[in-house]
């Protein structure tokens, strides 16, 4: 999860970068995508990735703070609340 917050835009959209691709974390079930490379659907990767991201760093933060871990579950929620923010203004108008 730290790992991932260095690719998080300003805006806290996980993007595109050329030493971590996205072509595993996009919309496998879109019927109009090639059967011979399901990677190309129509729904944009960011959107996905940030999508499942910011349910990651839910998780994560509820994990955390079932174990006591109270920094850790303040971390996470605001991750995940960055993430949220970036999803709804780049994704959502």
């Amino acid at each position: 999860m730290e790992e991932i917050a260095r690719y998080l835009s300003e805006d806290g959209v996980w993007d595109r970068k050329p030493d971590f691709p996205l072509g595993q974390l996009g919309d496998w079930l879109d019927p109009t995508a090639p059967p011979e490379d399901p990677t190309q659907a129509m729904t944009e990767k960011e959107l996905v990735a940030t999508a499942f991201y910011a349910r990651s760093c839910a998780r994560l933060a509820r994990m955390a703070d079932v174990l006591g871990r109270d920094d850790d579950a303040r971390r996470y929620a605001e991750l995940r609340d960055r993430v949220v923010g970036g999803f709804l203004g780049r994704f959502t108008h």
